[in-house]
């Protein structure tokens, strides 16, 4: 029997004072691929406004919309269906090696995930973790990836509300604890200068992580 998940999302943002008028985008719907399928979806927003809908460069599903006029609460809700699929092997797809991902990125449309994010600073602290990883380019990408994983895993504990979406980087290392946005962005911080590219290697690694 599939699993199927039932998944409800609230995001309620509160301002003070009030603003005139809210546009915004939001992407809450759930991808169908080879390993989930989205059964059905739902997404309310109030103060009640139309809803409209697009599809990125990558294949998400965009949803946006415009609330005129003073408001100080707004709150998107989502419910959605996710049947999981049979989960494919990942040790028996063909893996990329470090040349053809050169090559992707040379060649393909990344130039976004290649700007310098201002949100990323090396620090003392994450370069001495670094060093200890020994992180190189050596066999298939994916073998990195897991050796990352499993490095972070053993070093760092997952408390709920330990660091915050916007901490900096030294204090979830200091405390030896963090959340998933934190252990992201180790993984992202860490992996990158193995790439041409900060967010194109942290997109990468997510996906691992994801995957694995």
């Amino acid at each position: 029997m599939p699993t199927v998940y039932s998944i409800k999302h609230l995001t309620s943002f509160r301002y003070t004072p009030a603003v005139g008028e809210t546009l915004m985008e939001v992407r809450l719907q759930p991808r169908s691929d080879t390993q989930q399928r989205c059964i059905a979806f739902s997404l309310d927003v109030t103060p009640h406004t139309s809803v409209m809908t697009y599809r990125d460069f990558y294949g998400n599903a965009v949803h946006h919309f415009d609330i005129p006029g003073r408001h100080e609460t707004i709150n998107v809700t989502t419910e959605s269906t996710v049947e999981m699929l049979h989960r494919r092997d990942i040790e028996n797809v063909p893996q990329s090696n470090w040349d053809e991902l050169d090559e992707l990125v040379s060649q393909s449309d990344y130039w976004e995930m290649l700007l310098p994010s201002q949100f990323a600073h090396g620090t003392e602290k994450l370069e001495t973790l670094r060093a200890e990883l020994r992180l190189e380019r050596a066999g298939e990408p994916l073998a990195l990836l897991k050796q990352l994983n499993n490095s972070l895993y053993e070093a760092f504990e997952y408390v709920p509300n330990a660091t915050r979406v916007d901490s900096p980087i030294d204090e979830a290392l200091q405390a030896s604890s963090a959340v998933v946005t934190a252990l992201t962005a180790f993984v992202a911080a860490v992996f990158a200068p193995l790439f041409d590219g900060f967010l194109f290697g942290a997109n990468i690694i997510a996906l691992a992580i994801v995957v694995m």
